[in-house]
């Protein structure tokens, strides 16, 4: 995206793998993500999860996303992404094959853990998902009120978006 200001926020990969890591790990879906990896390449977001969960036990699960379309402006935060995904199991043949018989339900692994969890302001078809980041990052305050942002891209280990104060 061109954009004709220079109001540039960049973040890097360090930011969100390093020092964002117990803030992300205490959020309620740290109850699931044991490890994560987020790496910014080619237009892409490159997430990989480990996850702990009850019924399948420990998978990782590595997803591709791209961003169709950032809302965040005063009153509505949004991400839309489309997103390819891989998970695969840990543990043993049994485990395997839930996983697999999962599957066979139809739709993916993101789809089903999303119904099983049922978490708020997440929609999830089989191939992107859109989640409100109000409740995700708690954005009722004075300068959320006032900051809008678009996406920029992600490559070479930076996220990049472009921003803009309502004073």
């Amino acid at each position: 995206m061109e954009s004709n200001n220079h109001n540039i926020i960049t973040i890097s990969e360090d930011l969100i793998n390093r020092s964002l890591r117990q803030k992300i790990l205490s959020s309620p879906a740290g109850e699931y993500i044991t490890h994560y990896k987020i790496a910014f390449s080619g237009g892409y977001i490159y997430l990989t999860l480990d996850l702990q969960v009850k019924t399948l036990g420990a998978l990782t699960a590595k997803y591709r996303l791209e961003v169709a379309d950032l809302i965040f402006k005063p009153g509505s935060h949004r991400i839309i992404a489309d997103y390819v995904e891989d998970v695969n199991s840990k543990g043993g043949f049994a485990q395997s094959m839930m996983l697999k018989a999962a599957a066979l339900k139809g739709g993916t692994f993101l789809q089903m853990v999303v119904n099983m969890t049922n978490p708020p302001d997440i929609e999830v078809d089989a191939k992107s998902c859109s989640i409100n980041l109000e409740q995700l990052l708690n954005l009722n305050n004075d300068l959320t009120s006032m900051l809008t942002l678009e996406y920029g891209d992600s490559r070479d280990g930076m996220l990049q978006l472009t921003y803009q104060l309502a004073l």
